[in-house]
């Protein structure tokens, strides 16, 4: 006799992906699908993968969610996975920036909040329009970028500082 779960699955791998079902069922047959596919892979973060999809599929009802189910749901107090990468990219373009400025790590941060914060009130928002800036000069797709992963907000200097000594691994200077 097989579990109610095997049974659940087994259902969702064998509806036909052009029977009339609903989008959220048919979206759940191809996840089982998926999940059987991940599973014959030797490959441990597909079989990770495909553990993770079988237990959404056979504990939405319980109220799992995707996000838990795959293990990446943030802990509480923690930052969610896409914002952490978001913030990752933000900091990279900070530091390519901060790479062209001379001056401590406090002058180039205060002359990068500087720059953000004029490009933010004058062009920015058509360049995001756009989806990315109208030159191709370095400096302003490296802006560009800072600003998009920052919600269209300049950082303030006291971030940027955080970011650059992040970077070498030591507390950013003070002065």
């Amino acid at each position: 006799m097989t579990a109610p779960d095997d049974d659940l699955l087994d259902l969702l791998r064998r509806i036909d992906p052009t029977a009339p079902v609903s989008a959220p069922l048919a979206s759940a047959a191809r996840a089982a699908r998926v999940a059987a596919i991940l599973e014959r892979l030797d490959d441990p973060d597909a079989r990770a993968h495909a553990r993770g999809l079988r237990a959404f599929l056979t504990d939405a009802p319980l109220g799992v969610d995707l996000d838990l189910a795959l293990g990446v749901s943030p802990a509480p107090g923690c930052r969610a996975w896409h914002e952490e990468a978001r913030r990752m990219r933000r900091d990279d373009a900070l530091r390519a920036l901060a790479a062209i400025v001379e001056g401590s790590t406090a002058r180039r941060a205060e002359l990068i909040a500087e720059r953000l914060e004029r490009y933010a009130a004058s062009t920015f928002r058509h360049d995001r329009r756009a989806g990315m800036p109208a030159t191709t000069r370095e400096t302003r797709r490296l802006e560009f970028a800072a600003l998009v992963e920052n919600g269209g907000q300049p950082p303030s200097a006291r971030t940027i500082r955080r970011a650059l000594g992040e970077r070498i691994g030591v507390e950013a200077d003070p002065g």
